[in-house]
């Protein structure tokens, strides 16, 4: 199944191919860019891993209460 962000790069290449405004080596240097583009969305899969999740916050501990963090969002809201 593709996903959306492999259908919008798609799309994109696609569109770069056909623009008439934009020489060779721009759009080269375009699709090489695009090409470059790491994308990062979502959460990485450890988070649906109830024993990973558990494991990479180990190290966390809580200094406040539950109330003191829900006065202090009060606050700022």
């Amino acid at each position: 199944m593709e996903s959306v962000f492999d259908s919008l790069m798609k799309s994109f290449k696609n569109r770069m191919a056909h623009v008439t405004w934009m020489d060779e080596a721009t759009r080269s240097t375009a699709l090489d860019k695009a090409d470059a583009i790491v994308h990062k969305i979502g959460y990485p899969d450890f988070v649906a891993n109830p024993t990973m999740l558990d494991q990479y916050y180990q190290q966390v501990r809580s200094t406040g209460s539950l109330l003191f963090l829900l006065s202090s969002l009060q606050k700022i809201t």
